[in-house]
């Protein structure tokens, strides 16, 4: 079994910051580390510099949110499909550094593109 690693946090071109993590110790699909492509990853404590909530993030992702006693968003999201990762990231302008497991993004012949460090 190979050890967990973890993904650096990503950081889009307009300042939004997201933790996207895939491996045996985390809400994902196929849930082990490594994988050639998942389908499903966790993200973690969405961010805005600006302190701004996107209502349309909010949106998107409470249905995969984790939540305490009293229904409070713990900023933990299990099980988000890839497709809606990608559309996250497209509406803060893309990636602009960080890292995130395969098979976020597809190369041209739609094999997934290497984990980003």
């Amino acid at each position: 079994m190979k050890a967990s690693r973890f993904c650096p946090k990503v950081k889009c071109l307009d300042g939004f910051e997201v933790s996207i993590q895939a491996s045996d110790m985390h809400y994902c699909t196929p849930r082990t580390c490594d994988a050639f492509k998942y389908t499903e990853v966790e993200l973690g404590y969405p961010s805005h510099p600006s302190g701004k909530i996107f209502i349309e993030d909010d949106l998107l992702l409470r249905p995969f949110a984790e939540l305490d006693a009293d229904d409070n968003d713990m900023g933990i999201y299990h099980h988000v499909p890839v497709a809606l990762v990608r559309e996250l990231l497209a509406r803060h302008g893309g990636v602009a550094s960080g890292g995130m497991p395969a098979g976020i993004y597809l190369n041209s012949a739609g094999y997934p593109v290497p984990e980003l460090r």
